[in-house]
């Protein structure tokens, strides 16, 4: 059986994706599977003032908020102690997500393994890891990482143009 199964291609993330419930489907299963996404997720901008913060990580119940820029690019976190910790701050109500994140949260890559991804949680004693795709942005919802061979095509006028799949290595190739 299991001849058959490497003939037909059969991996470890197949079994892990068809049997879930099972010991080995646990040990495989990947961080991207278990994140939280869409509106589901904690988000907030830089100038999210903190009153409305507080109401986004309790609406959420996850504990913390991901704070985007205004690209749409992570900047940082807010778990919920620190925000607790900023409270006695008198001026609390007039300060933003900015003002109070950590700029360095802890990230990873969705195709990481779950028993990975909650061994830097213990590790680092920390309670939320964010699912990004290249270090700083964040996985739009039931978006995956894709290694694609690609050229640019113009299409007729600065500056448009588009990437068409393509296999040539060289330029002569193209």
């Amino acid at each position: 059986a299991m001849a058959l199964l490497v003939q037909k291609g059969f991996k470890e993330d197949d079994f892990a994706t068809l049997h879930p419930g099972g010991k080995l489907g646990k040990r495989l299963m990947r961080a991207d599977t278990l994140m939280t996404v869409g509106a589901a997720a904690p988000v907030v901008r830089r100038s999210t003032p903190l009153p409305a913060v507080v109401q986004e990580i309790t609406r959420k119940g996850l504990g913390m908020a991901c704070v985007l820029d205004d690209s749409a690019t992570l900047a940082g976190i807010i778990p919920d102690g620190d925000l607790r910790r900023h409270m006695s701050n008198p001026d609390f109500l007039s300060l933003t997500a900015g003002a109070v994140m950590t700029s360095t949260p802890r990230t990873i890559s969705g195709s990481l393994l779950a028993v990975e991804a909650l061994k830097i949680l213990e590790d680092g004693k920390i309670s939320s890891l964010i699912v990004v795709d290249d270090e700083r942005l964040v996985l739009a919802p039931g978006e995956q990482l894709e290694m694609l061979s690609v050229r640019f095509r113009s299409l007729g006028c600065y500056p448009l143009s588009a990437a068409v799949p393509s296999q040539a290595q060289t330029v002569d190739a193209v």
